[in-house]
């Protein structure tokens, strides 16, 4: 197994799907990043070196894209912000109801299940 940014990647998988499991690469962005750096996107994961994963998180780091921890405080922020400002989704948030119009007669279970 091989760690990159606290994400603990398959060696198995292909690098543009292992990528997909950093909290907030996706796909398009994953193979954005095999194309900066010259690799296939269907390599595997166990055939880099030492210096290749080393270089690609490199690349992650200095893109500017928000992942992992950074990407999860800025949306706890939004919706911090959301609930000081009592805008009506941070007040439906606080009360566990459905935020984006749903019905609440049936239905809400799931919002309610969420926190």
């Amino acid at each position: 197994m091989i760690f990159i940014f606290e994400t603990q990647l398959n060696n198995f998988s292909t690098l543009s799907n292992a990528l997909t499991k950093i909290y907030g690469v996706n796909l398009s962005s994953s193979i954005y990043f095999c194309k900066k750096l010259g690799f296939a996107g269907n390599i595997k994961l166990s055939d880099l070196s030492e210096d290749q994963i080393q270089q690609l998180s490199l690349s992650i780091e200095r893109s500017g894209f928000s992942i992992n921890a950074d990407l999860k405080n800025i949306k706890r922020t939004a919706l911090d912000s959301l609930i000081n400002i009592k805008a009506y989704r941070g007040l439906r948030r606080l009360s566990k109801l459905p935020v984006r119009g749903q019905r609440t007669h049936t239905n809400a279970r799931t919002s309610r299940k969420l926190k």
